[in-house]
Formats: structure tokens, sequence, C-alpha cells
């Protein structure tokens, strides 16, 4: 898990890095707040919480993919890459 969180993090970092090149401010702010979770999960488990990190990063990773299949629409196919 810890692995899935520092991969988590990497991806954010790029994703956020991708709307601030093309200046999209209104996904590079749910990116700011995705990688604060992300990190806050890896943190927890390296302290060893790992059943509290567990439910934060599916929480936060379906809540993000449920934010941005309805930003993007339902043709985009965005839920399908995760």
């Amino acid at each position: 898990m810890l692995n899935v969180s520092f991969w988590s993090i990497v991806f954010s970092i790029i994703e956020l890095l991708v709307c601030v090149v093309f200046d999209i401010p209104n996904y590079a702010n749910a990116y700011y707040i995705c990688l604060g979770i992300f990190s806050f999960v890896f943190v927890l488990l390296k302290l060893n919480y790992s059943l509290l990190a567990r439910v934060l990063f599916f929480t936060n990773l379906n809540g993000f993919i449920f934010f941005f299949s309805l930003v993007y629409g339902k043709n985009s196919g965005y839920e399908y890459l995760y």
C-alpha cells in the first residue's frame, strides 16, 4: 500500500503540473486537495495507521473519480481510466 500511495502522489503532481501549464485553475484546485490527502495517507502509512490510511485512500480515489467523471462528462470515459 505504501508504493501505491507514493505513486498516487507522483501522478497527482504530474496532473497538477499539467493543469498549471494549461491554465486550468478549477482542476488544479481539486488536485491540490487530492495531493494533500494522498500525502497525509502516505504519512499515516509510515506511522503504521494502515486502516485509517486505507479508508482515506479509497475514499479520496473514488471521490475524485466521481468528481472528474461529472466534470468531463459521461462520454469522456474518464472513469474507465481508473
